[in-house]
């Protein structure tokens, strides 16, 4: 290891530790983090020479989670479970595998298998279905698991957030700001708390109380695109154009994309600094040139102009590529 070669570094341990008897499976992965393929490599090998010693089988699922390839892992855990049935271990690594390949039901079968085999109940189980629920659209059966999970938890910053964003999307904005609120107090400083209670002050027309969150989030993240685009979009509903568009000249600087630029295209229109507004309308398509609300500015910055015919040739691509129904009525009564 001080002489640079990880990967014998690495041999050596996996090597050590299997003549030892005294291995460690967090360190293991922590340790073939450095480099998944020669990880499963090296795994591999060490299955195929010691097939009774399920450790190493374990240890490969992890690896090829973590490395996002469920499929392997999956193929293991079939494996595993014929030597051993199924354990907590094996039916929490389906879980991810599942949550990780979208199939949020059999995520669900696998949750509910192994809450039924913990001697005790776990908040964080209970929260990982009521997620897995939520993906699949029954958010009743979601906020049972999440009222559950606070039952064992009261505290639980997860459970609420969890359970705030889930009313958050039903539009239930003055209950998630309450679940919001609460689990930022039990919290350890955590921006996604922040942005999404931000989110929640804007929905409710509450800026000023929008722009301290996503304020606050930036004195610990200050490249925080969450909080770059929440700031610029609360600015703008302060009518501090001058800022918002700061804020937005930051946002693309960390990710360009048509959204960005379309997001300080409409800022400079409304400073009236028209010439700079083009600029981003035609950066902002070389990137997406089938962005509706790009068109649907161009078409507005025309019609600035005077110049009708154009105007009316990117309202019509504006709509064929399905800008916003309500910005086309607000541009064009």
């Amino acid at each position: 290891a001080v002489a640079g070669n990880g990967q014998v570094a690495i041999s050596d341990y996996i090597s050590f530790m299997a003549l030892e008897g005294d291995y460690s499976l967090d360190a293991l992965v922590l340790y073939s983090s450095l480099d998944y393929t020669y990880a499963i490599g090296a795994l591999s090998n060490l299955v195929s020479s010691d097939s009774e010693n399920l450790t190493w089988l374990s240890a490969r699922i992890r690896v090829n989670i973590a490395q996002e390839d469920y499929e392997a892992a999956l193929t293991d855990l079939d494996v595993l479970e014929t030597v051993a049935d199924k354990s907590p271990f094996s039916l929490y690594q389906r879980a991810q595998c599942y949550q990780g390949m979208y199939e949020f039901s059999k995520q669900v079968d696998a949750m509910t298998a192994l809450i039924a085999l913990m001697e005790t109940e776990d908040v964080d189980l209970y929260t990982m279905r009521g997620v897995a629920y939520r993906q699949m659209g029954n958010t009743d059966a979601a906020f049972m698991d999440f009222d559950k999970a606070l039952q064992i938890a009261p505290t639980s910053a997860s459970a609420l957030a969890e359970r705030g964003w889930t009313k958050y999307m039903l539009k239930k904005d003055e209950a998630a700001l309450k679940d919001f609120t609460t689990a930022i107090t039990y919290a350890e400083p955590n921006a996604w708390l922040y942005v999404q209670r931000g989110s929640v002050y804007q929905s409710l027309g509450d800026s000023t109380k929008a722009k301290a969150d996503f304020e606050t989030i930036l004195s610990l993240h200050p490249s925080s695109a969450d909080a770059l685009l929440g700031m610029t979009i609360s600015l703008d509903y302060l009518g501090q154009y001058d800022s918002a568009i700061d804020y937005a000249t930051q946002l693309i600087d960390l990710q360009k994309n048509a959204d960005n630029y379309f997001t300080r295209a409409l800022l400079y229109i409304k400073v009236n600094n028209l010439p700079a507004a083009d600029d981003d309308v035609r950066e902002g398509l070389k990137i997406d040139n089938r962005e509706g609300n790009l068109y649907l500015l161009r078409a507005y910055l025309h019609k600035l102009r005077y110049r009708k015919a154009e105007a009316e040739i990117d309202k019509k691509l504006a709509m064929d590529y399905n800008a916003d129904a309500q910005l086309i009525q607000q541009l064009f009564p």
